[in-house]
């Protein structure tokens, strides 16, 4: 499979997410023009979505439901800011297919995970 644009979406910079082989690529340009990629695996997004679905969550509560399964799914991170980093980019995933909304709660996003 080639990688294949599928939305963008924005918390701080805009972020461009691709599908490739066996599930996702989020890419954002820093501010000295870096492009920089984050792979996540497939399984890794459709767990999060199960784990939390019907439910409305920070981030950091999403990272925190999915740390279990963290090392199972072959994440880089287990748990920590690096997790909730990894997760935000699952949560931008999960936006441009649908399968959440996305609001403003304060200084914070939260997110409603819907089927989809």
């Amino acid at each position: 499979m080639t990688r294949q644009l599928i939305g963008t979406a924005k918390i701080r910079n805009l972020r461009r997410i691709y599908r490739v082989e066996g599930g996702y690529e989020v890419e954002h340009i820093d501010r000295r023009g870096i492009a920089h990629v984050n792979p996540i695996p497939e399984e890794a997004v459709d767990r999060l979505h199960t784990l939390c679905l019907g439910e409305t969550l920070g981030a950091e509560e999403a990272a925190s439901r999915l740390a279990p399964y963290a090392e199972e799914l072959g994440l880089p991170f287990h748990y920590g800011d690096k997790l909730r980093f990894l997760v935000q980019e699952m949560l931008l995933v999960l936006e441009v297919q649908q399968r959440l909304k996305k609001r403003q709660q304060g200084n914070r996003w939260v997110y409603q995970f819907i089927a989809g």
